[in-house]
């Protein structure tokens, strides 16, 4: 078990690039069973999932993302926003689209942890301090994973997030809802190379 689980961890890669076959709902079925098993704050479980297979609507969603990228653009510009700004933009707007040529794209939702008063808290600690994010990301690795270790590839996706407002009413996402990340998903359709990883002793400090 423990080699299985740390070859899915070493071997797993960020899918961009998929072949046009479906993805029985079993399979998804248990992709999604894994998310759940995630850890989160008081066991609150704040994620949902929207699971999206129709072609219609995922090519909505990826003009909707393109079409707030132009905008974007088109102010930096007006407003004479710096090169590095707008050079941003354009190679995040590489990456935003690319799931509407999965297969399935899977929208993960979040909501805020509701067990206290989070202004309370914040006036206490002077902070915010929201756990649910954290729970979320977790149940998204947890979906990585299980893809991988099915013969899947997917991608935690971010960059369609510029288009949140509109991606939320194209899904339906209602209040205390909000989008938190996609995640496309399909079989693989490139095999990219293991990127590089910052070794041990640059991110591990060992106290005495």
């Amino acid at each position: 078990m423990k080699v299985e689980l740390f070859t899915a961890i070493q071997s797993r890669r960020s899918i961009r690039k998929f072949q046009d076959t479906p993805v029985p709902r079993e399979d998804l079925r248990r992709m999604l069973e894994a998310a759940r098993h995630a850890p989160s704050g008081t066991n609150q479980q704040p994620w949902h999932f929207v699971v999206v297979q129709d072609r219609g609507l995922l090519q909505q969603m990826a003009q909707a993302v393109e079409h707030k990228f132009c905008s974007l653009l088109e102010r930096s510009e007006k407003v004479g926003a710096p090169r590095r700004m707008e050079a941003y933009l354009r190679y995040l707007r590489r990456f935003s689209t690319f799931f509407a040529q999965a297969p399935v794209t899977i929208a993960v939702l979040q909501k805020d942890y509701d067990l206290v008063d989070l202004n309370a808290i914040e006036l206490i600690l002077g902070q915010q301090h929201d756990p649910s994010p954290h729970g979320v990301a977790a149940a998204v690795e947890n979906l990585l994973l299980a893809a991988h270790a099915l013969g899947y590839g997917a991608c935690w996706t971010h960059g369609p997030l510029v288009a949140r407002n509109e991606l939320e009413r194209l899904l339906g996402v209602a209040k205390p809802w909000r989008l938190f990340a996609m995640v496309p998903v399909g079989l693989p359709a490139e095999s990219p190379p293991a990127r590089p990883r910052k070794p041990l002793e640059e991110i591990v400090t060992f106290l005495p």
